[in-house]
């Protein structure tokens, strides 16, 4: 086994670990987003990327596939885990792009980064909208009910809820908006914070 492969495995597997542990464990999800209480906001997702700072592009996959993966598994739950393996997964090429570009231009390694960080949060806000459109017409349209004005529901003798004609659309726009707000807002935290504590890691242990 060479000293790259072990290094892949080692690094995946503690980040993936530890990224699963803090997202079962539910003391880093209790932020709820006000416009969309079911949305939260979950400090796990620094971990994943923390593993790219640290460990590079592929570990971060395989840390977000362990993470997404786990999640599955644990909870029997297969949406929000899917969900959250492309948001997060959706601002690794911004990142690498970002530096990519910042290299071609001879930019400082700040400005690579910032513009890095810039097309990873438009990649997921643009990413994470085309999915929920998909989502919520086709797969979960019940979610539109939070997105309704009041009255606007009315019920048949089953029970069943009828979206009374254009106001089903009208709740789809709202809610994509809504949602594209809040990968934005949790992008700029989690990128952030990302890069925070590895700028504190790298200065202060200085192993990477």
């Amino acid at each position: 086994m060479s000293l790259r492969y072990s290094r892949i495995v080692a690094y995946s597997s503690i980040f993936g670990a530890l990224a699963l542990l803090l997202s079962l464990s539910g003391l880093l999800t209790i932020i709820s987003y006000p416009l969309a209480p079911f949305l939260k906001f979950d400090v796990s997702e620094v971990v994943d990327l923390l593993a790219l700072y640290i460990g590079g592009y592929i570990i971060s996959i395989i840390t977000i596939f362990i993470h997404a993966t786990g999640l599955i598994f644990a909870t029997g739950d297969v949406l929000g885990p899917l969900m959250k393996f492309i948001a997060v997964l959706s601002m690794v090429p911004g990142i690498y792009l970002g530096r990519f570009i910042g290299g071609k231009l001879s930019l400082s390694s700040f400005k690579g980064e910032l513009i890095g960080f810039i097309l990873a949060i438009n990649f997921r806000w643009i990413i994470m909208t085309i999915v929920n459109l998909f989502v919520l017409t086709y797969i979960a349209p019940g979610y539109l009910i939070f997105f309704m004005p009041k009255g606007s529901i009315a019920t048949n003798s089953s029970s069943d809820l009828i979206l009374k004609g254009p106001i089903m659309y009208q709740a789809l726009i709202t809610a994509l908006g809504i949602i594209a707000s809040y990968n934005v807002i949790h992008g700029i935290f989690t990128i952030v914070l990302t890069y925070s504590i590895y700028k504190v890691i790298k200065k202060y242990i200085g192993f990477i």
